[in-house]
């Protein structure tokens, strides 16, 4: 039994993905990836990939799925033989299980539920609840009166489910936003 401490860093290593059989159309089996998160959450410590396949495929969901190491058996020739050379990638195989690696942790970003700077700036680019006919006070909302239009400066256009239906307690004029307070949530 290891002990970690910072000094003595310790990882899961899961030997989990293997092909099949070991050729380059290799069919996979199931290799449980999913309880990468439970191992990493159970035991408290980061998780890897000993991946046995031709591909990056498991590797990538591995890494979507939390893994920090992928383990790679590398050969310059098959041909050579040896142990692991059905299970060992060409270096250009490796470079690929790289790049979408990388790839894979850009497009998974961090956990926030905030807006970032790039998503504020296409805020203005949405879609929200306009009145396209005049709605006087005591009238229902219908998808007739109400559209949604490219403007953001009125509810979202989701909202229309729950309105739809209702009536408002003051006129609104055409182009007007919906403004929710004057919508009566009694029928």
């Amino acid at each position: 039994m290891c002990k970690c401490a910072p000094e003595n860093p310790c990882l899961l290593l899961a030997a989990r993905a293997r092909s099949a059989r070991a050729s380059l159309h290799a069919f996979f089996r199931p290799s449980n990836l999913d309880t990468t998160p439970m191992m990493r959450d159970l035991w408290g410590l980061p998780v890897g990939l000993s991946d046995h396949t031709q591909t990056s495929t498991s590797a990538a969901a591995a890494v979507a799925l939390g893994s920090t190491v992928i383990e790679k058996h590398l050969t310059l020739r098959q041909s050579d033989g040896g142990a692991d050379a059905g299970i060992s990638a060409k270096p250009h195989k490796v470079a690929e299980l790289v790049r979408v690696v990388r790839e894979i942790g850009q497009v998974l970003g961090s956990v926030r539920l905030e807006l970032s700077d790039r998503e504020l700036m296409s805020v203005k680019f949405r879609r929200s609840l306009h009145a396209v006919l005049p709605i006087r006070s005591g009238e229902t909302v219908t998808t007739a009166n109400v559209r949604s239009v490219r403007s953001a400066d009125g509810p979202p256009a989701i909202e229309i489910r729950r309105i739809e239906g209702l009536r408002v307690t003051r006129d609104i004029a055409v182009g007007k936003t919906i403004d929710l307070s004057c919508v009566s949530y009694h029928k």
